[in-house]
C-alpha cells in the first residue's frame, strides 16, 4: 500500500496540489526585500515553469501533472486553477518581463531580460481558513482517485506563515482542530501506489529552521511548529534523495515533510522537494 513506486507518466500522471496562504500576514516585507505573497508566488510560478520545461518534448509538453493551485484567504479557499501541463503551457495569466543574471561566459556575468509566464499572483488578504483549504483539497483527491486509482500517489504542499484564523478565538480553536482532522483524511485515504503526502513548509522572518523534525520534542514547544508537524506525512524513500540531492540535510527514518521557520532560499528548495519525486521517476 505505501510503495510509492508508481511514476509520473503520460498514461498514469501525479496529481500536484498547492495550498497558498493569502491572508493578510503574507503582506510582511520578508529579508530579500519582496513580502511573503509575492516570494511565494515567484517560486511556484517558476516550480510550474521548471516542470513545464522539464516533460517538453520539442513542442509538446507532456502531462505527466495534473496541478490545482488553491488559495485561501478571508472566508473560503479559492480553487484558482487546476490543469493538465500542458494546458498551464499553452495558456498562463500573463507574461512578465524579468532581468536576470547570467554568465557571459568569460568568468563574468551580464544582465539579460527574460520572459517568465506568470500562473500565480500574490495576493494577501483578510483571514486563514486552512481548514476549508485543506477540505477543497479532499474533495479534488477524492475525485482524483475515483477515477486514478491505480495512479502516483497526490501530493499536497501547504505554504504558510500562521496558524488556522477563524473571526474570533473560538472560531479560530474550531478552525485548528479541523485543519489537523481533515489533514489527517487526506493521509488515510487509500490509493494502490500509497497515502496521499501532505507536505508543510512554514515561513517566517526570524526562529530557528528546523528541517524534516522526526519527533515532535525537536520543535521546543512551537505551537505552530508542532501543528504543522502533526498534519505532515512521514516522507517516503523516493523523495530522500530528493531532499539529499537539494542540500537539505540527510532524513531520518520517520521524518516528516515539513520545515519550520524557512528562509527563502529553503522555501525555494522545500517546494522542488515536495514536487521532485514524480519528475525524478518520469518516464513516456
Amino acid at each position: 500500500m505505501t510503495n510509492y513506486s508508481k511514476q509520473w507518466s503520460s498514461a498514469t500522471p501525479g496529481y500536484l496540489i498547492f495550498l497558498i496562504d493569502q491572508s493578510s500576514s503574507m503582506s510582511h516585507t520578508w529579508i530579500n526585500g519582496k513580502s511573503f505573497a509575492e516570494f511565494t508566488a515567484d517560486v511556484i510560478n517558476q516550480t510550474i515553469n521548471e516542470l513545464i520545461a522539464t516533460n517538453a518534448a520539442g513542442e509538446t509538453v507532456k502531462d505527466r501533472v495534473f496541478i490545482s493551485l488553491i488559495g485561501y484567504s478571508g472566508n473560503d479557499p479559492n480553487n484558482i486553477r487546476s490543469d493538465y501541463l500542458s494546458r498551464y503551457a499553452d495558456s498562463p495569466i500573463t507574461i512578465k518581463t524579468l532581468e536576470k543574471r547570467v554568465s557571459d561566459g568569460s568568468g563574468g556575468s551580464v544582465n539579460m531580460e527574460i520572459e517568465m509566464p506568470i500562473f500565480l499572483e500574490a495576493k494577501a488578504e483578510g483571514l486563514t481558513p486552512m481548514s476549508k483549504a485543506f477540505g477543497l483539497a479532499k474533495r479534488l483527491i477524492q475525485g482524483w482517485v475515483e477515477k486514478k486509482n491505480d495512479n502516483p500517489a497526490p501530493v499536497v504542499i501547504n505554504i504558510s506563515d500562521g496558524y488556522p484564523q477563524g473571526e474570533n478565538a473560538e472560531l479560530t480553536r474550531i478552525e485548528t482542530e479541523q485543519t489537523i482532522l481533515i489533514a489527517n483524511d487526506i493521509m488515510r485515504l487509500q490509493t494502490l501506489d500509497g497515502y496521499p503526502l501532505v507536505f508543510n513548509v512554514h515561513i517566517a522572518k526570524s526562529g530557528n529552521e528546523i528541517k524534516f523534525p522526526q519527533f515532535q520534542f525537536e520543535l521546543n514547544g512551537d505551537g505552530m511548529a508542532e501543528l504543522l508537524f502533526k498534519i505532515s506525512s512521514e516522507v517516503p524513500n523516493v523523495y530522500k534523495q530528493a531532499a539529499k540531492d537539494l542540500d537539505l540535510k540527510n532524513i531520518g527514518d520517520n521524518a516528516k515533510g515539513f520545515i519550520s521557520n524557512a528562509s527563502p532560499e529553503t522555501l525555494i528548495k522545500f517546494i522542488n522537494f515536495g514536487s521532485s519525486g514524480g519528475i525524478s521517476r518520469t518516464t513516456t
